[in-house]
């Protein structure tokens, strides 16, 4: 019982912690993005720096596949999008294994469909 309320009492120290550790990393992520990519570039620019970024260049294939024509997204449109897939990329890596992923960005005129497709 006494181990259990000593528990009880470490986490409410460590969770302002782990939540500054992960706004951090967001924070992180759009940085880089916008520092990176600068206003004029596209989604698929951005994405083609991530595997750079992570460090995985040697450990996959990895390639970023535009159809339709590319256009400028609002800033805070991109970088959502960019978080998004981001994370859907590094979900690929660290927990299905995959050895080679493509992002798929498909422009038509009503509509951004995104995609991050992994293969073992």
């Amino acid at each position: 019982m006494r181990s259990q309320s000593h528990k009880a009492r470490r986490l409410p120290r460590a969770l302002p912690c782990l939540m500054t550790q992960v706004i951090e990393e967001g924070r992180n992520a759009v940085l880089h993005l916008r520092s990176s990519s600068g206003d004029n570039l596209g989604l698929e620019h951005a994405f083609s720096r991530i595997n750079q970024e992570l460090g995985f260049q040697q450990q996959i294939a990895f390639r970023v596949i535009v159809t339709g024509r590319s256009r400028l997204l609002h800033k805070a449109i991109r970088d959502e999008i960019y978080r998004i897939g981001r994370e859907a990329l590094v979900n690929a890596l660290r927990h299905a294994g995959a050895r080679s992923i493509e992002i798929e960005l498909e422009y038509t005129p009503r509509r951004l469909r995104s995609a991050a497709i992994g293969t073992r």
